[in-house]
């Protein structure tokens, strides 16, 4: 049986995780943004991007075989190039680990038990293995960039108007009836 606190203390991990790679996009697209208008790319090319850094194909001049493997591979590039991917991969496994442990010993274990070093574990050795252990250790600077961005985005009446219909038009998309 599995607890709330068993779900709260690794879903506050993995949510961090999630935050931290939006934050980290966030400043990442911003920045490309910013070397478009600053000339080093010209609005045509940076219009082309997607959010993933990559030129999408276009429908009439690629094979749906070539499109189809661009998009699975964005779906690989943004589940597994941060943190959140991992994070709930680790957790599932956890999770296994803390069932298989109840099955063969026929009594209650600490899912915690399981669950802290697979997340956590994951979290270091990622943060290691990408040079940013001490950044996520510290409090990462870029989610403070990241909410200064937000900050002045919220700032400019045109940028709030527009992010107000996009959410809107997303309410209106997740609850209509058809």
């Amino acid at each position: 049986m599995i607890g709330l606190g068993d779900i709260i203390f690794p879903g506050l991990l993995i949510s961090f995780a999630s935050r931290f790679d939006a934050a980290k996009e966030l400043v990442k697209r911003c920045s490309r943004t910013t070397t478009a208008r600053n000339g080093a790319m010209n609005e045509d090319e940076a219009a082309r991007i997607d959010t993933l850094g990559e030129v999408p194909p276009t429908s009439s001049s690629t094979p749906p075989s070539k499109r189809y493997h661009y998009h699975i591979g964005r779906i690989r590039k943004a589940l597994f190039h941060g943190y959140f991917g991992p994070l709930v991969i680790a957790y599932a496994i956890g999770l296994i680990l803390a069932y298989v442990a109840v099955w063969t010993t026929g009594r209650g274990q600490p899912a915690l038990l399981y669950l802290v070093p697979c997340c956590l574990g994951t979290m270091l050795v990622l943060g290691w293995k990408k040079k940013q252990l001490s950044e996520l250790w510290a409090g990462p600077k870029i989610m403070r960039k990241a909410n200064q961005i937000v900050a002045t985005a919220n700032g400019i009446p045109a940028v709030r108007e527009a992010a107000a219909r996009e959410a809107n038009s997303d309410l209106a998309e997740t609850t209509s009836f058809v």
